[in-house]
């Protein structure tokens, strides 16, 4: 684990810096993963014990996928499935233009991939809009990242319900009255 920390840009390494209390979190969720494809890769017949990836040209071919994901494997250990624009417009078939006018009005969560590019939760989109309410929880949890956190975690100050499934049930006014409480306690 050591060697795949040290090879990672310095942006990766200080985002692991600050994630902090995430990090066993993400790695729970990266070993659950291998063994998951493990298993699938048995079942398919692909797995050779010794290999879990099966062959050079296999290997070779998922190190270029994960370094051309760059942040976005690291930032999906944590936010779950990230997308860009592109995808958000040929998938969900919503416009670029309406992206940039719901990420000004903080209509959607976007969190920053670099200097000037933005992937989106894709978690936060229902029937092709972003759930209402998180416009309310960006307003008290400025951070888009800190936000995003706390919308996909269960809260005690939602009886352990997780914020963003309530605001998928239409409470959001439950949800924003419970991340106005939150930022003021956890300053």
């Amino acid at each position: 684990m050591l060697v795949a920390v040290t090879s990672l840009p310095l942006e990766h390494r200080s985002a692991l810096d600050s994630a902090g209390e995430l990090l066993p979190d993400a790695v729970t969720r990266l070993v659950e993963s291998l063994a998951a494809e493990i298993d699938e890769r048995q079942k398919q017949g692909r797995f050779v014990p010794g290999n879990a990836i099966g062959g050079q040209a296999d290997a070779e071919t998922k190190v270029e996928h994960h370094l051309s994901q760059g942040q976005c494997s690291l930032m999906q250990s944590w936010a779950g499935k990230v997308v860009g624009q592109t995808f958000i417009e040929d998938e969900l078939n919503i416009p670029r233009s309406t992206l940039h006018v719901w990420r000004r009005r903080n209509e959607v969560i976007a969190l920053p991939k670099g200097r000037r590019t933005h992937v989106f939760p894709l978690a936060q989109f229902v029937d092709g809009r972003p759930v209402d309410g998180i416009s309310q929880v960006l307003a008290e949890l400025e951070n888009p990242r800190s936000a995003w956190l706390w919308l996909v975690r269960p809260s005690r100050l939602l009886d352990g319900k997780i914020p963003l499934d309530l605001l998928k049930r239409n409470r959001a006014a439950q949800v924003a009255d419970a991340a106005a409480i939150y930022a003021k306690t956890s300053l």
